[in-house]
């Protein structure tokens, strides 16, 4: 079915963990929807916030994916 919002896309995130490395295989499926250069943007930045997020314990995702998430929303 056809969904607008972008959060309510299919996807898969297979996280791998070895010792101190991990791995995170993220698949976006937009199959059926229209996406957006916004909706493209945003799921970059939160799988760039999430990088952040494994190298920095401290950086708040949450935080910067909420005000991510109201621009793209404006």
């Amino acid at each position: 079915m056809w969904t607008f919002n972008s959060l309510n896309w299919k996807s898969e995130i297979d996280i791998e963990i070895n010792g101190q490395e991990v791995k995170a295989n993220f698949n976006i499926n937009a199959a059926g929807q229209i996406p957006t250069n916004k909706d493209e943007m945003l799921w970059e930045t939160f799988i760039d916030n999430y990088q952040k997020y494994l190298r920095d314990s401290n950086f708040d995702f949450l935080t910067e994916n909420t005000k991510t998430l109201k621009t793209t929303k404006k």
